[in-house]
């Protein structure tokens, strides 16, 4: 006799409850999550209202203005706090960074700044920007010396402005030369099965987004456009050293040609730099600059402390009050929906333009751009926003680092358009990515699929793509139909710049320049992409000139709440302080998860694309 045996009605009650143990568990669950986040909201809340003036800070006389140009600027500055990962993400703004060279050059209580080289994750267009920068802050009668381990040849182009450069005995300086790698995925889809259909403007032989799903090499169409904006660059680089160092652009290229430079006697050797130091003997050569005694402190000071000075929080807190241009930041890749700090969503930028728009004592708008463009509809709706308040108020166009393809089309409709020589932009052109699993699925997961429909492509899908839709390859028809709206697209973007540019009479001119070609800032403005150099705050001056203001105050926009957590944490830390992540193991390479990074901007493919290509770098 089994003594273990229930009877059936105890199976009934028992599994009874135990559904309602777990409908319960789940209920307890969901209002034990509902009761942290109003209890972190109040928190939040809260501190919102205890948080008051900051104290300001006392400048000394003698002061040395830090630049660190290893630092990760963003465009803007920002401090959120993540709730989930409990970290502090912080960020500083290169344009506040700009800002506050540009206010030291002025104020008698900074000497000179010590340029604190390691690395710089700038790209050309921000390294020329604050390059310029240091360089009108040289020409107020100030000093700057720049010293690090090594210098790689980004960071030496920022340094080479520096009255005096000096590097780690056995530190290693790079000069070499420019260089662009694309990876190529071809290969990799043919080995899974896969398989990418790509349709592009039908002339569109220079947007080489498509070319790593259909290729296994460059094209010819893209290595010469490649070829050119990269010598461009170089130009533009070699060009600026010359004239910073007193060395003929003909001898540094052989220096880059010939590698001559193979550790730091031989960059003194051919005048790269001008000696090499231990730290301590820098503090030395600081304190000579500064004719201060060896028992004195020097007391330097970052930017973001220096913009904390005395006096300076006030300004800020009145110009959150009132400004008369508005600095809207459209950074990173364009899509549908909301944004943050490093993408573009179409509610969220034609909300800031709206608001900029709308508000009276706005009386010009400024855009800043640094995008490789992106969803084709959503660029079409920031455009048309920017295209109603240009009717009433002026809009002046500053491109960073890249402001080409969807990036382009937001910004072709300006008063005027401002870069700089080593900016990237252009690429007008657009394309479509449907993707095929091909046998993937069957081969590899047993997968197999029968369809009925009601209509002859019923089972076509592009924006709402399913792995069903993944495994049916499209016909030459709908090839064709699709080709069609590509190319309209196309056509539309050749208007919108036609229209807006006024240096062209026709499509065809546009179309010439077109067919998704990059070009440099140098030949942007050459052939009328483009108006004229400069950075973001020449766009701002420019800007206040056309609304006839006698004073510019800047506001920036979007506007991002900035919870009170984060605010107090800022404040009872320094400004590099940070929570530790709570960081999970990953045994993905360094190398592949970059890979994988850069195709994250790739969900909305099924949607038409204008788009730089995303996966090449400049070394």
């Amino acid at each position: 006799m089994n003594h273990n045996r229930r009877p059936a009605g105890f199976w009934k009650i028992f599994g009874a409850a135990s559904l309602s143990s777990i409908i319960i568990s789940v209920m307890i669950l969901g209002l034990l999550f509902t009761s942290i986040r109003m209890f972190m909201q109040s928190i939040d809340d809260r501190l919102d209202g205890l948080i008051g003036e900051e104290t300001s800070y006392d400048l000394q006389s003698k002061s040395v203005l830090t630049v660190d140009l290893g630092r990760d600027y963003s465009e803007r500055s920002y401090t959120t706090f993540d709730k989930f990962n409990l970290g502090l993400d912080k960020s500083y703004g290169l344009h506040d960074l700009i800002k506050n060279i540009h206010a030291a050059s002025m104020d008698q209580k900074i000497e000179g700044i010590y340029l604190k080289v390691d690395g710089n994750a700038l790209g050309l267009a921000s390294s020329r920007e604050l390059r310029n920068a240091l360089i009108e802050f040289k020409e107020s009668g100030k000093w700057i010396v720049a010293y690090g381990d090594s210098y790689t040849q980004k960071a030496y182009y920022v340094a080479s402005v520096a009255d005096d450069i000096y590097m780690y005995p056995t530190g290693i300086l790079e000069f070499k030369g420019l260089s662009s790698t694309i990876t190529f995925f071809k290969g990799f889809l043919d080995k899974y099965d896969l398989e990418v259909q790509a349709i592009r403007g039908t002339n569109n032989q220079y947007k080489s987004f498509v070319e790593p799903f259909l290729s296994t090499e460059i094209s010819e169409a893209n290595r010469k456009q490649t070829q050119r904006f990269l010598d461009q660059l170089w130009n533009v680089m070699l060009d600026d050293i010359s004239e910073s160092r007193g060395i003929n652009t003909e001898d540094l290229q052989i220096i880059a040609d010939s590698l001559q430079i193979r550790n730091g006697k031989t960059a003194v050797k051919y005048r790269l730099l001008d000696g090499l130091k231990y730290p301590d003997e820098i503090e030395i050569y600081i304190r000579e600059q500064l004719e201060i005694d060896d028992d004195k402190k020097i007391t330097f000071v970052s930017p973001a402390k220096y913009a904390k000075r005395e006096g300076k929080k006030f300004e800020d807190k009145m110009r959150k009050l009132y400004h008369n241009v508005a600095v809207i930041y459209a950074n990173g890749s364009i899509h549908g929906g909301k944004s943050g700090y490093d993408d573009i969503g179409d509610e969220t930028l034609v909300k800031a333009i709206n608001q900029a728009n709308d508000n009276p004592m706005i009386k010009a708008i400024v855009l800043r751009v640094n995008s490789p463009g992106g969803d084709a509809l959503a660029s079409d709706l920031i455009w048309d926003a920017l295209n109603k308040a240009k009717s009433g108020k002026p809009v002046v166009v500053s491109m960073g680092n890249t402001a080409a393809s969807g990036g382009y089309y937001i910004s072709c409709m300006a008063d005027k358009i401002f870069a700089e020589k080593t900016s990237i932009t252009g690429s007008i052109g657009v394309f479509l990515l449907v993707p095929h699993t091909g046998n993937f699925f069957k081969n590899n997961l047993g997968l197999s699929y029968s369809r009925v429909k009601s209509a002859e492509h019923a089972d076509m899908s592009i924006l709402e793509m399913s792995l069903s839709s993944f495994n049916r390859k499209l016909t030459e028809e709908e090839k064709k139909i699709l080709q069609q709206g590509v190319d309209e697209t196309y056509l539309d973007f050749l208007t919108r710049v036609t229209e807006g540019r006024h240096t062209f009479d026709e499509t065809a001119e546009v179309d010439s320049i077109g067919q998704g070609r990059v070009w440099a800032g140098t030949d942007a403005i050459r052939i009328g992409l483009v108006d004229t150099l400069g950075g973001l705050h020449d766009a701002i001056n420019y800007a206040g000139k056309l609304a006839n203001l006698d004073k510019v105050v800047v506001g920036e926009y979007p506007k991002f709440k900035q919870n009170g957590l984060s605010k107090i944490l800022e404040m009872m830390g320094n400004e590099s302080a940070e929570i530790p992540q709570l960081q999970s193991e990953n045994p993905i390479p360094e190398a592949i998860q970059i890979e994988i990074d850069k195709l994250k901007d790739l969900t909305e493919l099924g949607r038409m694309q204008a788009r730089l290509m995303w996966n090449y770098t400049i070394e």
